[in-house]
C-alpha cells in the first residue's frame, strides 16, 4: 500500500503544470499578458530543442509585467493560446527596448509550426538596429490550441512587458509609441532651451544645474528606451552600454546641487543637510565610478544602493529646508517628493521587491516629468518673490530718509544700488515678458500635436502618458499666458483691436472649452443669450474670449455642485454678461482683495483649488480697457455672481425666434436646473407646456431618456451629453444647454413636423389591425396611426387576431404583425390567415387579394426577412417605429 501510494506522489509530481489556454479574441489586444504567463529559469547544459517536450518546473508569474531582475542564467516564458478564428494575422509584442535577445517558438500540438529570434544587444550591427521590432508573427492556419515558448537573455536589469495585436494595430501602436517619444523629446527640449535663455539673463547658479538635469534627464530617456542606441549614438555600443546607469547618476547628482543652490545650507539644520547632501554626491559619485569600472552584474547592485539612498536623502534633506517659509520653498519640496517617490517605486520594481504594470514600468519618468514642471513654476515663484524683496527694500530706503536726514549720503548709495536692482529687475521682467511669449509657439504645437493624438488609437498606458504631458503643457503655457498679459498691461503696452465679432460663436467655443471639466465634476452648465439676440458685435475678440474663459473656468473650479449659468442682457447697445455659480462663495471681507495680482479668497483655497491667483486682475483690466467694468456679488456657501457691463458694442444682426403659440411641449428632465431653463425657453416661444407624453396633439418633446420601448416619435428631441448613434444629430440637443442652439432646434422641428402634417398624404384611409402585446406600444402605434388619420384595431397575440379575421376577414385593410407573442407568434398567425384566405377563395366567386401583412420585429438581418416571407408576410418594418415610415407603407400598399 505505501509502495502504490510513493509511486502515486511520483507520478504527480512528474505531470507538468496545468496550462489553461487563453481564447484569443479581440477583447485580449494590448492588454498585458503577464498574469497569463509561466517562467522557468533554464539550467546549464539545456537544449531549447526539447522546451516543448520536456517535464519542467513551470511557475505562474504573479506580476502583469514580469521582471526577473538581471536575466542571467536566461528565462523562458510560456503563453499557451486556444484559436477559433484564424482570419486574422496575430503578433505578439515585447515592449521593451533593452532586451539583449529573445527567441520565439510556436506550437500546434507537438508540431513547431514558427520560430525566430530578435534583439538589440551590442553587437547587433548598426544596419539592423532601426529595423528592431521585438515582435513575432502568430501563423494561426486553423483553429485549436497553441503554446508559444519566449526564451530571454539580458545582462542587466530586464522586464518583459508582453501583449498582444492584430497586425494593424500592432503598426497604430508603433506609430503612436514613436510620436508620443517625439512629442515627449520635444516638450522637454523645448523647456531646457527656455530655461536656458533665462538663465543667460538672471545668471543663478540654481538655472544652469536645473538645465542640466532636464537635459541630463532627456538621454537617460533616450538610453532607456533604446532610441539612443537606435538612432543617436549607433557607433558607440561601449556608451550604450553604461549609458542609462551614468545618465541616471548624474541626473540625481545634478538634482542634488540643484536642491543645494535653490535652497541654500542655513537654518537649525545646517549640519544635517551638509552631512546629507555629501552623502548623496558621494553615493552617486560611487554609482558612477561603478559603472565605469565594473562589470554590468556589479553595476546592477551598486545601482539598487543608489537610487533607493539618493531620494530618500534628497527627501529628508528638502523637509528640513524650511519648505513652509516661502511658496517657492514649498513648491520645489512638493516637486523633490514627487521624483524621489517615482524613483523609489521604479527601484523597487526593477529589482523584483513590488509587482510591476504600466505605471509602476514609467514611475520615474512620470516622477521627473512632474518635477520639471513644478520646478519650472517654483523658479518663477523665486523670481517674483526677488521682485517683492525689492520693492520691501525700496521702503525700507524711504523710511529711512525720512527717518533721519544724517543718513543722507547712505541713502544716496542705497538709492544707487536700488537703481541698479530696478534696472536688472526691469531687464529681467523685460526678458522674461519676451520669453514667455516667444515660448508659447513651440508649446502650443507641442500641446496640439498631444491634442490630436489623443484623438488616435491609444491604449490605457500611452492615454495616461499623453495626459500627463497634455496637463503638464496647459499648466506651464497658463502661467505663461499669463504673467505675458500681467506684464503688458502693466507696462501700457497691451492693445486693442475692435472689430465686428460673431458674439454666439464666441459664448458657445467658451462653454465647450469648459464643459468636459463641468460634466466631469457632475455640475449642470446652461447659457441663455438673452432676446432679442444679435449675430455681430464690435469688440477685441481675443480680450473678451480671455475674461469670459478666466470667469466660467472660475465659477467651474470653485463649484463642487449645483449649476453655473451664463445670461447675456442687452439695453440698448450695452451689453451685460452674467455668470452665476452655487459655489463655495466669498464674503464681504475677502472680495476687498479679489483683484489683486496673486491674491486667492484664503490661503486654504490657493491651497485646495491651485492657482497663481491673476485670473480675476486680468480679467478687471482687461475689462476697464475695452470700457467697461465687473462687479461680484456673493456669500459664503451662497455662490458667487459676476457680472460684466462693456457698452457700446454696437450689435448688428438682430433675429428673434418665431411665435408659436398655439403648440404643445412636453419636457421631462432628471435635473431641475436644466428643466427650468428649458421651459424658460419653450415660454419665450409661446408654446404651451403639457404633462403627458401621450397628449395629442403633442409638438414637441423634451426628455434626457428614450422610452422603454426605444420607440423614438417623431417630434423628439433628447438632452444628451454626446451625440448618440441611435438618433439623427438633428434630434439631439448636446449639454452644456445652450438657448440659442435649443431654441433652433425646436423651431427647425416644429416647423418641420407642420410641413409634413401639412403635406397630401399619397394613400386611401382605411383600417389597419395592430397584433402586439407590449402595452406601451400598443399606445404608441395606435397613437401615430390616429395621426395619420387611420382607424385602429389593437390586439395582444396572435389568437385573438386569427379569431377575428375568421369572423371578419372583409374589416382590415391592412395588418401590422409582431413577430413575437405569447399564446401564439406573429409566424404562425400569419400562416394560419393565408390558410383562411385560400380556404375563403375556393367557396365564393367574390375572392378579394390577400390582406397585406407586414412583419413588426426589432431583430435586425436578412435571415428575419426570410422568415416573415415563409410565414407568408407581405414586408417588414424594424423598431422603433417612425411616423414617416408608416406613411411609407401605407403609400406602397394603400395606395390612392
Amino acid at each position: 500500500m505505501r509502495v502504490a501510494v510513493r509511486i502515486l506522489l511520483l507520478l504527480i509530481a512528474l505531470l507538468p503544470a496545468s496550462v489553461l489556454a487563453i481564447p484569443l479574441s479581440p477583447e485580449l489586444e494590448g492588454k498585458l499578458l503577464g498574469l497569463s504567463l509561466q517562467e522557468w529559469s533554464e539550467s546549464e547544459g539545456f537544449d531549447a530543442n526539447t522546451i516543448h517536450s520536456s517535464q519542467l518546473p513551470w511557475r505562474p508569474v504573479r506580476a502583469l509585467i514580469p521582471n526577473p531582475g538581471v536575466s542571467s542564467p536566461p528565462h523562458w516564458y510560456r503563453l499557451p493560446l486556444s484559436v477559433r478564428d484564424t482570419n486574422e494575422r496575430w503578433h505578439i509584442e515585447i515592449d521593451y527596448a533593452r532586451v539583449e535577445r529573445v527567441d520565439f517558438r510556436m506550437y500546434r500540438g507537438n508540431t513547431l509550426i514558427a520560430s525566430g529570434y530578435d534583439g538589440n544587444s551590442l553587437t547587433t550591427p548598426m544596419s539592423e538596429r532601426a529595423k528592431l521590432a521585438f515582435n513575432f508573427a502568430l501563423p494561426f492556419d486553423q483553429a485549436g490550441d497553441y503554446m508559444v515558448y519566449l526564451r530571454v537573455e539580458n545582462t542587466a536589469l530586464l522586464n518583459l512587458p508582453l501583449r498582444l495585436y492584430r497586425e494593424q494595430s500592432l503598426h497604430s501602436s508603433q506609430r503612436n509609441k514613436q510620436l508620443f517619444f517625439g512629442l515627449f523629446s520635444g516638450f522637454l527640449l523645448a523647456l531646457f532651451l527656455y530655461n536656458l535663455s533665462v538663465y543667460l539673463v538672471i545668471r543663478e547658479r540654481y538655472m544652469l544645474f536645473f538645465c542640466g538635469f532636464v537635459i541630463t534627464y532627456l538621454t537617460f530617456f533616450w538610453a532607456h528606451t533604446g532610441l539612443g542606441f537606435r538612432h543617436l549614438w549607433p557607433g558607440s555600443p561601449e556608451f550604450e552600454e553604461q549609458a542609462s546607469f551614468i545618465t541616471s547618476c548624474f541626473a540625481m547628482l545634478l538634482i542634488i546641487l540643484f536642491s543645494m543652490s535653490f535652497l541654500g545650507i542655513t537654518g537649525a539644520y545646517r549640519k544635517a543637510l551638509v552631512f546629507l547632501y555629501k552623502g548623496a554626491i558621494g553615493i552617486t559619485s560611487l554609482g558612477v565610478i561603478t559603472v565605469l569600472l565594473s562589470d554590468a552584474h556589479t553595476t546592477s547592485n551598486v545601482m539598487r544602493v543608489v537610487t533607493l539612498l539618493t531620494p530618500i536623502f534628497l527627501m529628508i534633506a528638502a523637509a528640513l529646508s524650511q519648505p513652509v517659509s516661502s511658496m517657492s520653498r514649498f513648491v520645489y519640496t512638493l516637486g523633490v517628493y514627487a521624483l524621489a517617490s517615482a524613483i523609489v517605486v521604479h527601484s523597487l520594481a526593477r529589482q523584483s521587491v513590488i509587482p510591476t504594470n504600466d505605471v509602476i514600468a514609467y514611475a520615474a519618468h512620470i516622477g521627473a516629468i512632474s518635477l520639471i514642471a513644478i520646478h519650472s513654476l517654483a523658479i518663477v515663484l523665486r523670481l517674483y518673490e526677488q521682485r517683492l524683496e525689492q520693492i520691501k527694500a525700496r521702503k525700507d530706503i524711504i523710511a529711512a530718509r525720512k527717518r533721519s536726514a544724517q543718513s543722507e549720503e547712505r541713502l544716496r548709495k542705497s538709492e544707487a544700488s536700488l537703481a541698479e536692482k530696478d534696472a536688472e529687475a526691469s531687464a529681467k521682467s523685460a526678458f522674461l515678458a519676451m520669453m514667455s511669449h516667444e515660448i508659447r509657439t513651440p508649446l502650443n504645437g507641442v500641446l496640439g500635436m498631444v491634442e490630436l493624438l489623443q484623438h488616435t488609437r491609444l491604449d490605457s498606458q500611452q492615454k495616461r502618458y499623453v495626459e500627463t504631458i497634455s496637463g503638464s503643457g496647459e499648466n506651464l503655457l497658463s502661467l505663461l499666458n499669463d504673467v505675458l498679459d500681467l506684464s503688458k498691461i502693466e507696462s501700457g503696452k497691451m492693445t486693442l483691436e475692435k472689430r465686428p465679432v460673431e458674439i454666439t460663436a464666441l459664448v458657445n467655443e467658451c462653454l465647450l472649452l469648459h464643459s468636459r471639466k463641468a460634466l466631469d465634476k457632475q455640475l449642470t452648465l446652461i447659457a441663455d443669450l438673452g432676446q432679442p439676440q444679435y449675430s455681430l458685435v464690435k469688440t477685441d475678440e481675443m480680450r473678451l474670449r480671455q475674461v469670459l474663459n478666466n470667469l466660467i473656468n472660475n465659477a467651474v473650479k470653485f463649484t463642487d455642485k449645483g449649476h453655473v449659468e451664463v445670461r447675456l442682457n442687452w439695453n440698448k447697445d450695452t451689453l451685460t454678461v452674467t455668470i452665476q455659480d452655487t459655489g463655495i462663495g466669498i464674503s464681504a471681507e475677502q472680495q476687498d482683495n479679489l483683484f489683486t495680482s496673486f491674491t486667492q479668497a484664503t490661503s486654504t483655497t490657493s491651497k485646495y483649488y491651485g492657482g497663481t491667483g491673476l485670473g480675476l486682475t486680468i480679467s478687471q483690466r482687461l475689462t476697464e480697457l475695452l470700457g467697461g467694468n465687473i462687479r461680484v456679488t456673493s456669500a459664503v456657501g451662497e455662490g458667487s455672481s459676476f457680472t460684466i457691463e462693456l457698452p457700446h458694442m454696437s450689435p448688428e444682426g438682430a433675429y428673434s425666434f418665431p411665435d408659436l403659440s398655439g403648440k404643445t411641449c412636453f419636457i421631462e428632465l432628471s435635473d431641475p436646473t436644466e428643466r427650468a431653463f428649458v421651459k424658460t425657453m419653450t415660454e419665450r416661444l409661446g408654446l404651451t407646456e403639457v404633462t403627458s407624453r401621450y397628449h395629442t396633439p403633442l409638438d414637441c418633446m423634451i426628455v434626457d431618456s428614450l422610452p422603454a420601448d426605444n420607440n423614438i416619435p417623431d417630434n423628439l428631441i433628447c438632452v444628451v451629453d454626446s451625440f448618440w448613434p441611435r438618433i439623427s444629430q438633428d434630434r439631439q440637443c448636446e449639454r452644456p444647454l445652450r438657448s440659442h442652439i435649443l431654441l433652433n432646434q425646436v423651431v427647425n422641428l416644429i416647423q418641420l413636423q407642420s410641413t409634413v402634417d401639412s403635406t397630401n398624404e399619397a394613400y386611401r384611409k382605411g383600417t389597419v389591425w395592430v397584433a402586439e402585446d407590449n402595452i406601451v406600444n400598443q399606445k404608441v402605434i395606435a397613437g401615430m396611426l390616429r395621426h395619420l388619420e387611420m382607424e385602429c384595431e389593437v390586439f395582444s397575440n396572435g389568437a385573438q387576431i386569427l379569431a377575428a379575421y375568421g369572423k371578419r376577414p372583409q374589416a382590415p385593410d391592412l395588418i401590422l404583425m409582431d413577430c413575437e407573442m405569447p399564446v401564439m407568434d406573429g409566424y404562425d398567425a400569419s400562416r394560419e390567415i393565408r390558410k383562411l384566405e385560400a380556404q375563403n377563395g375556393d367557396q365564393s366567386d367574390h375572392r378579394r387579394d390577400n390582406i397585406p401583412i407586414i412583419a413588426l420585429t426589432a431583430h435586425l438581418g436578412g435571415e428575419f426577412e426570410e422568415l416573415a416571407r415563409r410565414a407568408g408576410m407581405d414586408g417588414l418594418i424594424n423598431k422603433p417605429i417612425r411616423k414617416h415610415t408608416l406613411r411609407d407603407l401605407f403609400a406602397t400598399w394603400m395606395p390612392l
